[in-house]
């Protein structure tokens, strides 16, 4: 398995949602509660979504290709690939906590545990060693993620990857304080590009 293999099961689910777009069906669905909740262009909701979900899904082979590039997960001993593997394994191989659906569905359900689980190390990472695995701030788009996934499965995949996160965690020692370079947790702000930013969808802020 891998980054290849995950861009290959994207480009499949994409040629499916041809033939049967369950995936816009599903949104159209969720699109009543997402107007209270989202900012939304008001002349193509629906494809702004879409436009969204897709990328969303796209970024993960490219988010676990950046880590693996980068010095951090080979200053933390490589460590970091436990936590990797994990995220191919939520994309690749999900949990029972994911509905049995096809499709670019399935894929955006497994996205959000896969990105999830990346935003979670990422802030574990900065507050033991005051710089960030991945360049970007991946809280809003999850936060979008979230709401589009939707209620009782968001809260639970949530769960899953918190209880992964402290699984692997508590027997790597990862973000124990390893080196003289372990910043106390709390004490690190950076301002990180937003992955989100250029795409027509932005959480309301007086809901």
């Amino acid at each position: 398995m891998g980054t290849a293999t995950i861009r290959q099961v994207i480009k499949d689910a994409c040629s499916e949602e041809q033939r049967d777009p369950a995936l816009r069906r599903f949104l159209e669905t969720r699109l009543p509660d997402l107007v209270s909740r989202l900012v939304l262009p008001a002349n193509d909701p629906l494809g702004a979504l879409e436009q969204f979900s897709r990328r969303y899904i796209n970024y993960v082979p490219e988010f676990l290709e950046l880590v693996r590039a980068q010095g951090g997960a080979q200053e933390a001993g490589g460590q970091i690939d436990a936590f990797l593997n994990m995220a191919e394994d939520f994309f690749l191989a999900p949990p029972d906590a994911i509905y049995e659906i096809g499709g670019l569905q399935a894929l955006m359900d497994e996205a959000f545990l896969a990105q999830r689980l990346l935003e979670e190390v990422n802030d574990r990472f900065i507050r033991s060693y005051g710089r960030p695995l991945i360049n970007v701030d991946m809280t809003r788009a999850n936060i979008i993620a979230h709401h589009l996934v939707g209620e009782p499965l968001a809260s639970r995949l949530e769960s899953l990857v918190s209880q992964s996160v402290e699984l692997v965690a508590s027997r790597s020692g990862l973000f124990e304080p390893l080196t003289d370079s372990h910043v106390e947790a709390g004490a690190v702000q950076l301002a990180l590009p937003c992955m989100s930013r250029d795409v027509a969808v932005d959480l309301r802020l007086d809901c």
